[in-house]
């Protein structure tokens, strides 16, 4: 059993409305959103801190604590992704799009991942350039990839895959044997990225089932995007 979720472009500067149907002009969304992550990650640094300081004080053979501490760590990490993802999204509704090679954007993104984050790449190379803002391309192959690891090991790596054909360049992105849609900030990270995409004038189709987790992304090649 799979499901697949299609994302084409839709228009980004629809008006946010009130339920009386008249557009919203007293709040601004997207700053809010900003203030907030501003103002969370103030205490999630002063939690990181504090982690730090207990892991050098902290008796080595205190397993259990050690333990308590790795978690402590890995959620202040989540937590960090998830703001991140929330700003991402409320970011991205208009895009400074130019001509760029996206597989230069795809390596760039690749040589920033985690070490520990394995993946296996294989880029068709000179490809026709597209239209893409770079820094939101950066920030959407990246998070994906974070989407993607959650789990990731040696054995399984994540599958990074680039296409071209129909006038259109596809990066396919998969995880045998993982389906992350369930991890916490999952869904946030897939609206990200799908914000991303749709106001770069492209399609996300995101498709798991029993072999694991697999993100599609298409871009018009320059030129065939009528």
């Amino acid at each position: 059993m799979s499901s697949a979720h299609v994302f084409s472009p839709v228009p980004a500067d629809l008006p946010l409305q009130n339920p009386d149907g008249a557009a919203e002009s007293s709040l601004d969304a997207a700053e809010v959103v900003r203030m907030m992550a501003h103002e969370l990650r103030q205490p999630l640094s002063t939690i990181e801190s504090i982690a730090y300081y207990l892991n050098l004080v902290l008796p080595r053979a205190d397993a259990g604590a050690r333990e308590q501490l790795s978690r402590l760590q890995g959620l202040v990490d989540q937590s960090n992704w998830i703001l991140s993802n929330g700003v991402r999204c409320v970011e991205v509704s208009t895009a400074a799009r130019e001509l760029v090679d996206f597989e230069e954007i795809i390596s760039e993104a690749l040589s920033r991942r985690p070490p520990e984050v394995v993946v296996e790449a294989r880029l068709v190379g000179s490809l026709p350039h597209v239209l893409l803002d770079p820094g939101q391309g950066r920030d959407l192959v990246g998070g994906l990839l974070s989407l993607l690891a959650k789990g990731a090991t040696d054995a399984a790596p994540i599958r990074v895959v680039t296409q071209h054909g129909a006038g259109r360049i596809v990066l396919e992105m998969s995880s045998p044997g993982r389906t992350p849609g369930h991890a916490v900030g999952a869904s946030l990270s897939l609206e990200s990225a799908r914000q991303s995409v749709h106001a770069n004038g492209g399609t996300l189709e995101y498709l798991t089932d029993t072999n694991g987790a697999k993100i599609s992304i298409s871009f018009p090649v320059f030129g065939n995007d009528a």
